[in-house]
């Protein structure tokens, strides 16, 4: 009777094998994952690709848009309370973003003691993002 019983489980568990396997092949794909199939497939020339990519493109153009004057705007935020955090110990002043994302503190100070708060103060805004510190050090002789 045991024998059975594991008989019985085992036909049962490749039945659900087949089950799932035909599932994963019948199921319906989203249209990103259509279009990416069909543009994947340059051999068949699909017409409803090209609407779907043109829409995906400018959504991802618009997101892009959007993130940059974001980070803009942050770049300026953090220019703006360095500057109000230790004034008069920077000249030259700038927060850029570069290609990587990255916030580089630009500009000449006094002390590595400015140059260490500038990058505190950006570190604690910017969140995750990274903080290139290239603020040059000039002592006064």
């Amino acid at each position: 009777m045991t024998s059975s019983l594991l008989r019985n489980d085992a036909s049962h568990n490749e039945a659900n094998v087949t089950t799932s396997r035909s599932f994963k092949k019948s199921a319906p794909l989203d249209s990103e994952t259509e279009v990416a199939t069909e543009l994947a497939n340059p051999e068949k020339p699909t017409v409803s690709a090209a609407p779907h990519q043109a829409v995906r493109l400018q959504t991802l153009l618009r997101v892009a848009q959007k993130e940059a004057a974001l980070r803009r705007r942050l770049a300026e935020e953090i220019a703006l309370k360095v500057a109000a955090r230790i004034p008069g110990a920077l000249r030259s002043f700038q927060v850029a973003v570069n290609d990587d994302h990255h916030y580089v503190l630009e500009g000449n100070c006094i002390s590595y003691h400015a140059k260490q708060v500038a990058q505190h103060e950006a570190m604690l805004l910017v969140g995750d993002s990274q903080v290139v510190n290239e603020i040059v050090v000039h002592r006064a002789r």
